[in-house]
């Protein structure tokens, strides 16, 4: 669903191959589109098995075809885990999204054996009709706001929220800028909410049905933390750093400290969006790290972009070749 890095965002079917390219006669028009994942889905896939992957999978397309339906937009595709719908204005847009997130939500306290722990990212401009669906910049921009989104969160550029203006009952909160890979030029991120609740953490216990079932603990990457400590092993609250740079209290978010060697003994399972490739790395101290082992310090960037992140969230490395993002699948401590 997300295009590559080098070309503009296509929608719908491919546009290669006889009589589907681009008529270049039609003029662009503005268009609102929204790209939503289903955070955690190749994990709950090892976990579950195909079968139960196939329910979720197919539920998850039923309410969000009910839901844009209701909120005058059209499903261009459906991909397994992933949507990619267009509005006709961004209004139309905001308030679907925001309605989905309610919807996952509630379908997921009525079933927790499907979580439909979902990101969303949301972006309006101009975008060509191809046949099957769209070409445009705003595209690509969705959908990497939506691989920056955590379950239960809408992202949205600051253009689709300054062309909507005020939508009655959404809150939008304004996260700074975000290097996103395959753009040039820093994202301006908007969270966008019902003012009523907060869907990320009203989804949050229900990220945990996505981890093996003899795991009780809700399990994020930690940074190391410098706490004088007496007892064997200490949880502490982490700092999770959000877009733009700020700062908050991420809630559950706990880790487990080492208060022997100061260090946190992670072990954490990624795999790449890019080549699929599935890799393991435990989180060590600037000493003990060693990549030729597996094991990278907690002050690499790796790690300082897994800090307070959970199992089926994405992390955005900023690595020499450029933006990388790794799904993570699994933590575990040691």
């Amino acid at each position: 669903m997300i295009p590559p890095d080098d070309e503009s965002a296509s929608a719908g079917e491919p546009s290669s191959g006889p009589g589907s390219q681009t008529d270049t006669s039609r003029d662009a028009d503005v268009h609102a589109f929204l790209i939503a994942d289903v955070r955690g889905y190749t994990a709950f896939t090892q976990e579950r098995g195909d079968e139960e992957a196939g329910r979720l999978a197919g539920h998850f397309a039923q309410v969000t075809r009910s839901v844009v339906e209701d909120h005058r937009g059209q499903v261009l595709e459906l991909r397994g885990d992933e949507a990619l719908v267009v509005f006709g204005s961004p209004r139309s847009a905001i308030r679907g999204a925001v309605a989905l997130q309610q919807r996952f939500v509630e379908e997921t306290v009525a079933d927790p054996s499907l979580p439909l722990t979902v990101g969303i990212g949301l972006d309006a401009g101009e975008a060509v009709a191809v046949e099957g669906g769209y070409r445009g910049g705003a595209l690509n921009v969705a959908a990497r706001l939506c691989s920056l989104a955590r379950a239960g969160e809408v992202l949205a550029s600051r253009e689709i929220v300054h062309l909507a203006l005020r939508v009655d009952g959404v809150r939008f909160t304004e996260r700074g800028q975000a290097a996103l890979k395959g753009l040039e030029k820093p994202v301006h991120v908007v969270a966008v909410r019902s003012e009523d609740r907060d869907e990320a953490q009203a989804i949050a216990p229900f990220v945990r049905s996505i981890a093996p079932p003899r795991r009780t603990r809700l399990r994020a990457v930690a940074a190391v933390v410098a706490f004088a400590v007496v007892a064997a092993l200490v949880a502490v609250p982490l700092v999770a750093r959000r877009a733009g740079g700020s700062s908050e209290i991420e809630p559950n978010s706990v880790g487990v400290l080492d208060p022997e060697s100061g260090e946190v003994t992670a072990t954490v399972e990624l795999e790449d969006m890019d080549s699929r490739e599935v890799v393991t790395y435990q989180i060590v101290g600037e000493d003990e790290a060693d990549i030729k082992l597996g094991k990278i310090s907690i002050t690499s960037p790796l790690a300082r972009a897994l800090v307070g992140k959970y199992a089926g969230e994405v992390a955005e490395v900023q690595a020499p070749g450029g933006l990388r993002e790794y799904e993570i699948l699994d933590v575990k401590y040691v």
